[in-house]
This record gives C-alpha cells, structure tokens and sequence, in this order.
C-alpha cells in the first residue's frame, strides 16, 4: 500500500545513545550524508596547457562530478535531509551558476576537457530539476506549503539563481527551456514570496545596470576597462534575453515601456561615448579590433533583448494562432506598434532592428493574421529606417572627402575626439537652411569652426568657405545623391493596391557603370520623386508612379460640356431673354424685414421726416430749439402737475429760463450775463470744478481760442 503521508509530516523510529527509541522527522539533520562539496572555480584560460593549474583544474571537476553522482544516488528522503541541512552543496551549486561559462562567451573549454565539463553540466542541471520538483512519485513527495516554504527558507533559489539557470538551461541558448520553465512554474506557483522579489528586482535592475555601467565607465582608464565595460554589459543583456525567453510570464511585473526605453537611451549614449573614448587611448591594433567586435555584439544584444520584451509583452505568438480571435489579434498588434514607437526616435537603433530582428517579417505576420490594424503605421516606421539609411550613405560620402586631396584636415579643424555629443542636432540645424547639402559635407564645416553652427551658416550664406572647404563643396554638389527608397519598389495603380502596405522583400541591384549627366538629373528627380508621400499616390492622375496607366479620357482642358460652357458665358445675353427666370431670381428667398425702410439721413438739402422717430442727424448739426406755442408745456409736465393737485401737493414752480447762447450771432446782455453767471457757478455746479481744471490746462499752454 502506498504511503500517503507526506514527507515532511513523517517519523520513523530511532535508538537514542542511551539505547531508548524515540521518534523523529525524517528530514531531521542526524540522517544527512557526509559529502563535503567543493567550490566550482573559473577556467584558467591564460595558463598553458601543461601547467599545474589546468591540472587541478580537472581534479577538481572529478572530485565534483562523483559527489553529484553521489547525491543523486540518495533516496528522496536522504536527497532532501542533504538540501535542507548541507551549506556546502548550495556553495557548490551558486558557483556553478555564477562561474560557468555561458554559450556566448568568446572563450572556451578545450577539446580535452569538454567531455568532463559537459557530463559536470549535466549533472548540475538534474541536480536543479530534483530540487525544484516537490513530487517524484505518488510516495515520495512533499505538501506543497512544505516545499514552498523549505526552497526558499533555505535560499536554495533566488531570483539571481533563476536568472543564471535560464542563461546556462533555458532558450534560446541553453537548449533545455521546456523543463527550465516548468521548473520555474512550479517554483513561483508553490512560493509566492519569490513574486515579491521579482518585484523588488524590477525596481532595483535599470539602477544597477545604470549604476555599473557609469562606475565602470568613469573608471576605465585603459582599453581594458573599456573591455571588461563591455563584456559585463554584454552579458547582463544576454542573461536578461535568457530569463525573458524562457519565463515570459515574467514580464508583467515589469515596465516593459520604461525598460525599452532605458535600454534604447543606454545604447545611444554608452557606446558613442565608449568609440569617443577609444580615439583618446592609444589602443594597439589586436586589442582595437576585439574591443570592436565585442561593441557590435553588445549593440546586437541590445536590440534583441529590446525585441524579446516587446514580442512577449505584446504576446505576439498569438498572432500565429489561427484560432485567435479578431480582437486579441488586433489588441497584439497595436500594443507591438505602440511598443515598437518607443525607440522611433533613434533611427540607429531603429536600423538596427530592422536588421536583427527582421521587421518586415513581423509585418507579415501581423498582416497575415486576423489584426485590424492601420497599415500606414508600418510605413511610418519603414521611413525612420529610410533617414537612418541616408545618414550611412553620408557617413560614406565622409569617407571619400576625408580621403580627397581637396579634404586636407591640417587647416584649423579640430580632431575628431573633440566632436560634441549634439553634432547631429546641429547638423539638423543647418540642414533646415541648406537642404542641399549632405552631413558630410556639414560635419567638416562644424570641425573647422569649432562646431559653431552660427559661424557655418554665416559663411555659407556669405560664400566665404576656406579653400579645403569650397573644394569639398564642390565636390559635395557634383555627387550629392537625392535622397531614396530602394527597399520599396514602386507599386501598382491604386485599383490593384492591396490594403496593406507593401513590405521590403529585397534591395535591387545597382549598375556599376556611370550614366551620362542628363541621365543623372533624371535618376536624382525620380529619386526625389520617390521619397514624397502623397494621400494622392498610385491613383488614375499620378504621372510620376503610374505614367503608362493614366486615363487621358478623363483629363480635359477647361468645362468639360461645351454647351454648359457656352450657356454659362452668355449670361446677360440669357437673362435678357428671359425676364420672367431673372425677376424670380432676383427676389429675395425669405419673407423681406423692413423693419428699418423709414429711415432717412437729414443732411444738406434734404428734409427729414419729422414723425418718424428713426431719424438719424448729422453730429456737426447745431441744436435746434423747440418751437413751442406761448404758454404751452410739454406733456409730461403738465400730467405731473394733475397727479400733484389731486394729491393736495403744492404745484411745481416753474424754473427761471436759461439764456442761449447762440452760436453765430452777437451776444446781447442777457447773454453776456449767463455767460458771467455760468463762469462764477462752476464749482458749485456738479462737474467737480471745472473751472480748476480750464486753469490747470491754462497753465500747461493749453490756450483758450
């Protein structure tokens, strides 16, 4: 019958030193096995073939492969007791992890030990696989709290561990990923805990990289800082592919859109400041060309572990699955664009994804599956790959002019150490004047002038080039090629135009031999031709991409009807003929206001309607006086006087009449006096003393005519 109980809940019966019997667990330290594990130590790659080292190198590597051996042998029980109470087989273990060579490392394991190394590898991986199983058979097993609770109490993983597990085991190098990540499923299923590390580990991995990366950096004093700057890089891209690949899962604890960022911003600025650096070290040649090769390997890695946080974030192996549906392909494909955009803005990185990681055949897939998506996106990103395209093809033209007798640097330019981290926005600057001219070109210039692109405008502008320079201008315009888009040929009339946009497939080929001039013009137009983006491309009027399609029975000069247009000439002519049409025309279309007809403007001769009370006057027009009969009031006066006598009010006495003043006419006496009257009242009248303000003005100069 089998034993049900689980392991760390079973006793068995032992003797005591005094002879007694007493119960204990069976994972209790008395049962473990002596086994003294050694260190795993680093192969000594610099020591020759025959020395000591190698020597105990290999004894060491024996001495290890039988004591694995011998731990494997154990039963689960005895296998256990040696996990939970044995330090030195851990030592063991995070030694391996850490020192193993990996399987992009430059060095190798010589032929004569690689069988050893190999079984020792093996070894080491079911040694792993064992401890991460809680249950081998329907007896030997352990309760999943248990299990959860021992491996990590016992710190027999970490997140570290599993990182390495999946460089040496995992995809896409390690060649074991399927059980490395059931491994790593059960491991976090039964422990939890070990997702509040990972946690912990997204918040503290870009800080550290960054961190190692500057202290590194500011330290490496020789080539061989630089190297080793380098390397460590290298390798924490690599490892961090490894983990991502084979425990996708992994990833929703992370900021996948900080993390490509952080990475696109390292590779711009680390290994342009590293090639800067390089230039003011006196490198020898051997060690130039590794440092080289380990800088593209790093930029590779880069852009690889960008595509495998942005292919398994946006879970895009579902595109591949036909019986996904419309809207998770959909939501797949916009969250790769939109992930995608995050690195646009570097058209070096961008170039460099476009190569490794063969874009134009994700768009394929996406295109292919059952996405709903705006294809003028990949167009959009296909062009930033175009500027990059066109920079390299200037980077070239440098070259040629750096090589040309007219590209003599000795004439007051700077070295190329001393080039500013900004050199393409300034380049850009100037490029917005002078389109005309490539970066090449331009480049040289900000070298002569100490990069001042105000002092490269103003002698362009001038014409006031220095000999070395006009020479490289010329040389500039006779070979300065417009810019292209060989990776996308010209496509079909809009009638045959699939909706999607028509990906790269390969680039043509160019001819060797050199055209006449005229067909260079014409090449340099087609070309310029080429790169413009218009809503209206490929359709039934576009001379420039369709010339042998065009419909010339649609294409006419002026009206199109003759008969319209000769009725529409003789309009007068029409209408005349036809008062009947005119007048009805002529009408207006909604009911007429006349709400201001009676207005009628009072100057000259012209007399105004005095009944009507729109009457508009003239402002220069004198007052006139009312002309009343003798005695007679106004209205409203004299219904204010009834109201008054019906209430018993003492009646309203009438005001003294003012004298006017007539404009034009001899002032009498009456009118003098009013004016004498008026000038001694001024204060006392409500106009806040008017006649302390005409003497204010008086005294300013302010002269009474």
């Amino acid at each position: 019958m089998a034993n049900t109980i689980p392991l760390d809940k079973r006793e068995t019966i032992t003797t005591t030193e005094t002879g007694g019997l007493e119960k204990v667990p069976v994972l209790d330290r008395r049962f473990m096995t002596e086994i003294n594990f050694i260190q795993y130590s680093i192969f000594p790659i610099h020591e020759p073939q025959d020395s000591p080292t190698l020597k105990e190198w290999h004894q060491e590597i024996k001495i290890l492969l039988h004591d694995l051996e011998m731990l494997l042998a154990l039963s689960h029980d005895k296998f256990w007791v040696q996990l939970v109470h044995d330090p030195t087989l851990h030592t063991a273990l995070s030694t391996y992890l850490q020192k193993a060579p990996r399987a992009w490392d430059i060095w190798g394991i010589p032929e004569r030990f690689i069988e050893s190394h190999n079984k020792l590898h093996k070894l080491i991986f079911l040694t792993l696989l064992r401890m991460s199983t809680d249950k081998e058979s329907r007896e030997c097993f352990l309760s999943p709290e248990a299990f959860g609770f021992a491996i990590y109490e016992n710190y027999m993983f970490d997140i570290p561990k599993l990182i390495d597990i999946c460089s040496l085991y995992g995809h896409p190098h390690g060649g074991n990923g399927t059980l490395v990540n059931k491994m790593l499923t059960n491991i976090f299923t039964k422990q939890e805990s070990y997702l509040d590390d990972l946690k912990v580990v997204r918040e503290q991995l870009l800080e550290q990289v960054f961190t190692n990366v500057t202290t590194k950096y500011d330290s490496a004093q020789t080539t061989i800082g630089l190297y080793d700057l380098l390397c460590y890089y290298f390798d924490t891209c690599m490892s961090l592919i490894s983990f991502f690949y084979t425990y996708p899962p992994t990833l929703n604890y992370f900021n996948c859109t900080e993390l490509i960022s952080s990475f696109g911003t390292l590779y711009s600025h680390l290994f342009h400041n590293i090639k800067a650096k390089l230039k003011r070290l006196s490198t020898p040649t051997s060690n130039l060309q590794s440092i080289k090769a380990i800088i593209n390997r790093g930029q590779i890695a880069t852009v690889r572990l960008i595509h495998c946080v942005i292919w398994h974030s946006c879970l895009m192996d579902e595109l591949l699955d036909e019986s996904g549906t419309e809207e998770e392909h959909t939501r797949c494909a916009e969250k790769f664009i939109a992930q995608l955009s995050t690195i646009l803005g570097d058209t070096q990185i961008m170039t460099k994804y476009y190569h490794e990681c063969n874009l134009p055949k994700t768009f394929a897939i996406i295109k292919n599956s059952k996405a709903e998506i705006a294809y003028e996106h990949f167009d959009y990103i296909l062009n930033a790959v175009d500027i990059e395209r066109d920079h390299e093809k200037d980077k070239q033209d440098l070259d040629k002019l750096h090589s040309s007798p007219s590209a003599d640097l000795t004439n007051g330019q700077h070295k190329d150490e001393d080039c500013p981290a900004n050199i393409e926005a300034l380049i850009s600057n100037i490029k917005s004047i002078f389109p005309q001219y490539g970066s090449a070109f331009l480049k040289q210039c900000l070298n002569t002038y100490s990069y001042s692109s105000e002092e490269v405008i103003t002698a362009l502008l001038e014409n006031n080039l220095p000999p070395h320079l006009e020479g490289a201008k010329k040389l500039t315009e006779s070979n300065q090629p417009g810019p292209s888009r060989k990776d996308v040929p010209p496509g079909p009339s809009r009638k045959d135009v699939p909706p999607g946009p028509v990906l790269p497939v390969s680039k043509p080929s160019s001819s060797n031999s050199l055209q006449s001039s005229s067909n260079a013009s014409a090449n340099t137009t087609k070309s310029l031709v080429a790169a413009r983006q218009n809503v209206y491309d490929h359709d039934e009027f576009d001379v420039f991409n369709n010339p042998d399609e065009l419909n010339f029975d649609c294409i006419h000069i002026g009206k199109k009807n003759k008969e319209m247009q000769l009725r529409e000439g003789n309009a007068k002519e029409f209408l005349m003929k036809n008062q009947k049409l005119a007048f009805e025309y002529d009408e207006y279309d909604d009911e007429y206001d006349d709400t201001y007809d009676g207005l009628m403007m009072t100057t000259g001769d012209q007399t105004a309607d005095q009944s009507s009370e729109f009457v508009i006057k003239p402002l220069n027009a004198p007052a006139e006086e009312e002309e009343r009969e003798e005695g007679s009031e106004p209205q409203w006066r004299t219904a204010d006087a009834a109201k008054r006598s019906k209430r018993g009010a003492r009646p309203v006495t009438q005001p003294k009449p003012r004298e006017v003043d007539k404009v034009g006419q001899k002032a009498d006496a009456k009118v003098l006096n009013q004016r004498r009257r008026d000038n001694e009242n001024k204060a006392r009248r409500g106009n806040h003393n008017r006649r302390a303000g005409a003497d204010r003005k008086r005294r300013g100069g302010m002269l009474h005519m």
